[in-house]
């Protein structure tokens, strides 16, 4: 239950971030996709249905906050949510299990960056299409966005990641009882 009340934090705070402070630190007109960030941060301490729900999560906030397409952040973010954790899953084992203790938070970072470049890929690679289909013709300044959203969502991972772990690792504090004083004879 606390892995529960820990998860919902982070997605709380990183919608708030996404929603909110990114909105200022826009790079050439392109903001990072924080909530991506998140659940490529989330993976390690769930499995495919915990990313799922992250992901459907993000998706219905994401849906009342921008809502341009009714339900498609609420079909896409569980979708990126999902997929963040296949590969969590069939990448971890070879990558970071096998490797010495003193490589692992290197190699887990660095497979953080690649689920959320892969995941952030699948959201811009929709978004293209949705843009194709109401008639904009594509260009290379658009490809130029995809790329740059991808490494600026790619670098963001890693703070977002630290913040996650503290977050997840966190303990909270255990009170004791205070035995009853024993009288004086």
């Amino acid at each position: 239950m606390a892995k529960f009340f820990r998860m919902a934090a982070v997605a709380y705070l990183a919608y708030v971030l996404q929603t909110t402070a990114f909105r200022y630190i826009p790079i050439a007109g392109i903001e990072p996709d924080v909530l991506a960030a998140t659940l490529a941060a989330l993976v390690y301490y769930g499995g495919t249905y915990e990313g799922f729900c992250v992901g459907a999560v993000f998706g219905l906030l994401m849906d009342t906050a921008v809502g341009q397409v009714a339900g498609l952040y609420l079909v896409l973010y569980p979708l990126m949510g999902y997929v963040a954790a296949r590969m969590h899953k069939g990448i971890s084992p070879h990558f970071i299990e096998k490797a010495s203790k003193k490589h692992r938070t290197g190699r887990k970072l660095l497979l953080s960056i690649v689920i959320c470049i892969t995941i952030t890929a699948i959201r811009e690679v929709v978004f293209l299409v949705y843009t194709y289909l109401n008639g904009v013709d594509l260009t290379m300044r658009h490809v130029g966005r995809v790329l740059l959203c991808l490494a600026y969502s790619g670098v963001i991972v890693i703070p977002i990641c630290k913040i996650t772990d503290s977050i997840m690792r966190m303990r909270w504090p255990r009170f004791r009882r205070r035995r009853k004083a024993e009288p004086d004879a």
